[in-house]
This record gives C-alpha cells, structure tokens and sequence, in this order.
C-alpha cells in the first residue's frame, strides 16, 4: 500500500513538474486576455458598423458591450466561489 502510494505521488510530482515548465506568467495570461478583449471589441464593433452604419454608435455599442462583459464576468466568477461543488478544503487535502 505505502510503495503505491509513493509511486503515485512520485507520478504526480513528475506530472507538476512537466506543468511548471509549460505554465504560462502572469503577464503573458494577462496579455492574452487583452489581446482578446481587443479583437471581441473590433468584432463587436465591425458588426455593430454594418448594422447601423454609423461609426460613433458602432464604437459606443463595441465598448459597452466591453465593459459589460467584463462586469459580468467578475460577478460570474464571485458567484461560482459559492458553489462547493467539486471543492475540497485543506484538511481533507491534508488527510487524503
């Protein structure tokens, strides 16, 4: 039982060390994250552009819809911090 245990452990240990090597830096995340809610926004934009042809409602509807979703999105991700499904707390982490 104890020698599994240390192989699987030894497995897992190589496993996070291969997922150190390939995660990403806080900046790069955050880079990304724009560089994506830059090309949302052009779409946003461009859509908005040939519905109404007018390119001052067009760049108003591209960054509302921006700040909305950003908005959104924060309040999404503090509501699923009340949601303890698949949550395990550090004591039973600490007796598994």
């Amino acid at each position: 039982m104890r020698l599994c245990l240390c192989l699987w452990l030894f497995k897992v240990s190589l496993d996070l060390g291969a997922l150190r090597t390939t995660m990403e830096s806080h900046r790069r995340s955050l880079l990304k994250a724009l560089s994506w809610r830059l090309v949302a926004l052009l779409i946003t934009f461009v859509v908005a552009l040939l519905l109404f042809e007018d390119v001052k409602v067009a760049a108003s509807v591209g960054l509302l819809d921006s700040l909305v979703k950003i908005v959104v999105y924060y309040l999404h991700e503090r509501a699923w911090l009340k949601v303890p499904l698949d949550r395990h707390s550090e004591r039973r982490l600490a007796r598994e």
